[in-house]
Order: C-alpha cells, then structure tokens, then sequence
C-alpha cells in the first residue's frame, strides 16, 4: 500500500527544502523483514513521512501473529513525523490499514503514533 500526499500540499521543493525522502515500499518492507523478529517487539519510525515503513511493520507482523506458536500480546507500534500533513497523511493510512492511529499535534514536533497493530488487538 503506498501513498503519496497530496501534490497542492506538499510539492517537489517543499520536500526537497526540508530534506523529506520518501522509502520505496519494496526497500521498506526488506528492512522491517529484516529488522522485526517477533510480534511483541517495539517499533519506533522517527521519521514516518509517508507510512512506508509502519506499513510494512503492520503486515509483517500480522504474519508473525500468523506463524505464532501461541498468542503473543503485542508490542508497541509508534511513528514520529515533524511535517504536520504527512504526520496526518500517515494516520489516515494506518486507519485504513485497520490500525487505530492517532496524530498528536503540538507545535513541535507533531506526531502520528499506533499503539498496537491490528492483529493483535482482542
């Protein structure tokens, strides 16, 4: 699932002004693979921009879940995004991925933050 925010909001050169590089999906989902070994681990994206690699935590979870001996409780799920659309950009996805996201606006920095993936909520 890949997104991009909306080209009237957040443009080339606004990207480029603050140093915004968005992960291909494939490259995101390489490294979560890679880096998330269990369900109950905690993940934490400092920089989420568009999602890319929440996403790709969220399924590749769900299939630890999957492959579980016995049900784990979930680990936590949070993401930081200092441009306050992308951060909302990013809870709108996450919600639609079924994964009860939240943004968390303060004046700096702005948040977007999942308490847990959705496969692991009862």
């Amino acid at each position: 699932m890949t997104a991009v925010a909306s080209p009237a909001v957040d443009t080339a050169e606004l990207r480029k002004a603050r140093g915004a590089f968005f992960t291909p999906e494939p490259i995101a989902r390489y490294v979560t693979e890679w880096a998330v070994r269990s369900p109950t681990e905690d993940v934490l994206e400092p920089s989420c921009g568009e999602t890319a690699f929440l996403l790709a935590t969220v399924e590749h979870i769900a299939r630890l879940h999957a492959s579980a001996p016995a049900p784990a409780t979930a680990g936590g799920l949070d993401g930081v995004e200092l441009h306050p659309e992308s951060a909302s950009a990013t809870e709108a996805m996450l919600r639609q991925a079924g994964v009860n996201a939240r943004s968390t606006p303060v004046s700096r920095p702005a948040t977007s933050s999942v308490s847990s993936p959705p496969e692991a909520t009862t």
